[in-house]
């Protein structure tokens, strides 16, 4: 990955002006102010991750969970939640005459600065944003591919997609998240296959967003409004978030309580929130869960609580079940499962404890209390693995075990 052109590009951003970051906003790419200084890739991290991407249906696999990144969700951690304007594609643009026009290079010398594949170096947009007289809408302009492709649109190269360069004259008031999602993903799919160790697209927002979902331990971190994040139950796909709280409400009041992810401490005005602060994203809607149970996530969340056993037969009704083999279905035709308090769980696999050992803790920004605290949990979790069977699964108890209990 091109770190050298992130630090580059950040050591621009951070001589910008008020003026500056207000036209960064109104593009939906302020949240990179933040970020930039807050928030540090960490591909080790990214790598162990890719070990549990199912590249064929397109979820991670956690634990016998399955969750997927939502467009939603990618918007909001960016702090756009504007999903009727949606910019999907941008290759109707001819890129050479948009860079031409920009650099004000005659067309017939676009060869020497553009390659075979379409792309450029970041020299030149760098060298136009430093030009003398340069106007201001020129330089906007070049700042804007700078932030795409050093933050939402990055390749395994030093080099700059001349794709871009329509996406940041069209850009504006859209919502980039679906395309910058799309190029995540399929760059998770290249290194799960084991095509590749760089990854594309948003490594930030991905990185982000699995922190987001695997929030484990320490306190919730509240902001101005004593609002706590929430220990969501774990989905493959979301509802479409209502765009006021009376819509909210009128969806509250036309469901059962097994449909709702139970958020203590929100109010009903509080739907999609995006906390730059404390640099998470907070998601509110009716969640549904795939073979997770709601008190099994709490858990995970760092809660004390008992950690049952998973039913041997997954179709039973009275559990919610639902037949496996609907989970080999093309991922966007798989039905869903609604968590039920009845239903029940396994432990931890041996690979997922050893990841959040190494991995995701000691990334995490929590205090060292609570790191230390955590650890110990996992350490003690990894022992109990030992009564698992030689296939790492958690062996269920016999019929007698169950009776003396």
């Amino acid at each position: 990955m091109a770190y050298s052109r992130f630090e580059r590009v950040c050591d621009l951003l951070r001589r910008a002006d008020s003026m500056f970051k207000r036209e960064m906003n109104e593009w939906g790419l302020g949240c990179v102010f933040y970020y930039m200084d807050n928030f540090k890739v960490e591909e080790s991290m990214l790598r162990v991750a890719a070990k549990f991407w199912d590249h064929k249906k397109h979820v991670f696999r956690f634990n016998w969970s399955e969750m997927c990144p939502t467009v939603e969700e990618f918007g909001a951690i960016m702090g756009n939640k504007n999903m009727e304007s949606v910019l999907f594609s941008a290759y109707h643009f001819d890129p050479i005459k948009i860079l031409c026009n920009y650099l004000d290079y005659p067309l017939k010398d676009m060869n020497e600065v553009i390659d075979k594949d379409l792309s450029f170096d970041l020299e030149l947009l760098i060298d136009l944003y430093w030009r003398d007289n340069c106007p201001s809408d020129t330089r906007f302009w070049s700042m804007r591919v700078m932030i795409l492709a050093a933050f939402f649109f990055v390749s395994d190269l030093e080099k700059v997609d001349s794709m871009l360069c329509g996406v940041a004259v069209e850009g504006k008031d859209k919502n980039l998240a679906p395309m910058i999602l799309a190029e995540t993903l399929m760059g998770l799919d290249k290194v799960a296959k084991g095509e590749t160790q760089d990854f594309t697209g948003s490594p930030l927002l991905l990185q982000m967003w699995l922190y987001e979902h695997l929030y484990l331990f320490g306190r919730c971190p509240r902001n101005k409004l004593d609002v706590c994040i929430p220990a969501r139950i774990h989905q493959r796909h979301q509802h479409a978030f209502p765009r006021s709280p009376d819509e909210l409400e009128e969806k509250l009041s036309n469901v059962r309580h097994m449909e709702l992810g139970v958020v203590p401490h929100w109010g009903i005005n509080c739907m999609t929130q995006s906390f730059l602060k404390e640099g998470c994203v907070v998601v509110i809607g009716l969640h549904r869960s795939t073979f997770y149970p709601a008190y099994r996530v709490l858990y995970q969340f760092g809660r004390d609580q008992s950690k049952p056993i998973f039913p041997l037969d997954y179709t039973d009704e009275e559990y919610g079940g639902k037949n496996p083999i609907l989970l080999d279905e093309p991922w966007k035709k798989r039905q869903m499962m609604t968590a039920t308090d009845n239903f029940k769980s396994r432990m931890m696999l041996p690979s997922y404890l050893e990841w959040l050992k190494s991995d995701v803790i000691p990334g995490y920004p929590h205090d060292a209390k609570a790191k230390e605290e955590a650890r110990k949990r996992c350490n003690v979790e990894i022992r109990n693995l030992d009564e698992c069977n030689s296939e790492g699964e958690w062996a269920p108890p016999s019929s007698d075990e169950e009776e003396e209990e």
